[in-house]
């Protein structure tokens, strides 16, 4: 949302620099827009955080709802401008906040249902750890935190504030190679704590254990901290890899070996995806079918410590074929195996297709089978020029399901 707003800033600035014969040109087809898209975006996120507020029952539910309110009534003043005063009123009626129709597409230009939260009668507090809410019959249970050596992530526990009147918190911790960013402090909407550990001092082993004590208001809970530090393998051993960290691995297509970049017709687009850096099969001409051994491919080093079965999914751009007759088609495989093959090409507005076009990613997934813990080759081949990879992510049974997908594993030094 930042970038957006930034970008309508920038052209704030363009249109109070020009000259004014080019300002009303230059509102109807930049500024207009950019500042309503704004506004229809900020109004869907703050309608979506007053749901999800209400839910939890959280003590600023009813500042968000505001929120959303301010957002749609910009957008009416914005249409209003362009329809009644722009260029004397020339344009009246050109444009319109709410189409006609009660299709979804039309609906989504009204003001969301918003809900409301009474606040409790005495001080009360929540907890959310990792964006994931403890529910209300289970605050002193499934609070667990994993943190593994070969990643080094940090954790956020968040505290958040269900009445009126400033809630107090303090955390205990149990070892003092666990780093708290705040220990105590005063709620009056949330509060957002950051956990990570003290690698060199931490203990070593499969799982050690340990724990983080919070008490806020009516909370009295116990996070527990399970740690992955073993002796073996070392982080040098592992270094490139992208390890098995809580069920699964995660890799950004561009994070690949760079030792084997350039691959030919393969270039990394910055700016493409939402990594930010998708890896695109350039058509230099409509090539002939490329089997899977003379395609271009990228491989990966992981490191896993889970055996059996997973699913390894794939996060392509919901590109088409170039040409009738032809596909969109990439193979993936681990070391060496028979390769799957996937073919991400959809008939233009199909139920995929739309759902895939919504999403901006045309995510796809295969079965595989890991026989052994350890180091292992995942080999992508791009078998259709046009078709650009953004993510890929092996569930071992830890994924949850995200709208982006969690940040890439690899190990950190």
């Amino acid at each position: 949302m930042e970038v957006y707003a930034d970008l309508v800033r920038e052209a704030e600035s363009v249109y109070e620099d020009m000259s004014e014969s080019c300002q009303a040109a230059f509102y109807q087809l930049v500024l207009y827009p950019l500042r309503c898209s704004l506004y229809m975006n900020e109004k869907f996120l703050y309608a979506q955080k007053n749901h999800l507020y209400a839910h939890q029952k959280r003590q600023n539910t009813e500042f968000y709802a505001q929120k959303a309110i301010e957002s749609w009534n910009k957008i009416k003043a914005e249409t209003e401008y362009y329809n009644n005063q722009l260029s004397g009123g020339k344009w009246h009626r050109i444009v319109t906040h709410t189409p006609h129709g009660t299709t979804d597409w039309t609906r989504s230009y009204d003001l969301p249902t918003l809900k409301t939260c009474p606040p409790p009668e005495s001080s009360a507090a929540g907890i959310v750890i990792n964006n994931v809410m403890v529910s209300e019959d289970e605050e002193n249970r499934h609070l667990v935190l994993d943190f593994s050596k070969f990643t080094q992530r940090s954790h956020a526990i968040e505290i958040f504030n269900r009445s009126n009147e400033p809630i107090d918190y303090e955390l205990t911790i149990a070892d003092n190679w666990i780093k708290a960013d705040k220990t105590q402090g005063r709620v009056i909407c949330q509060n957002r704590i950051s956990l990570e550990i003290d690698w060199p001092n931490a203990p070593q082993g499969n799982a050690v254990i340990s724990s983080v004590k919070i008490n806020a208001a009516d909370i009295d809970a116990e996070v527990r901290i399970q740690v992955l530090n073993p002796a073996n393998p070392t982080l040098n051993e592992v270094a490139g890899c992208f390890m098995e960290d809580n069920g699964y691995v995660s890799i950004n297509a561009a994070s690949f070996e760079q030792s084997e970049y350039p691959v030919a017709n393969l270039k990394v687009v910055e700016g493409l995806g939402r990594t930010g850096r998708a890896v695109w099969y350039v058509p230099q001409e409509i090539p002939p079918e490329q089997n899977n051994t003379a395609a271009p491919v990228l491989n990966y080093d992981i490191f896993v410590f889970h055996t059996g079965p997973v699913r390894i999914l794939v996060d392509a751009l919901p590109t088409h074929r170039l040409a009738k007759g032809r596909q969109m088609r990439y193979s993936v495989s681990l070391d060496g195996q028979k390769p799957a093959v996937v073919n991400i090409d959809t008939e233009e507005y199909s139920e995929q297709w739309s759902q895939d076009v919504l999403r901006g990613v045309s995510r796809r997934e295969t079965e595989h089978f890991i026989s052994n813990p350890g180091r292992h080759k995942l080999s992508v081949r791009f078998l259709d020029a046009g078709l650009a990879i953004d993510k890929i992510m092996i569930d071992m049974g830890g994924l949850k399901e995200s709208y982006l997908g969690p940040d890439e594993t690899r190990v950190k030094l």
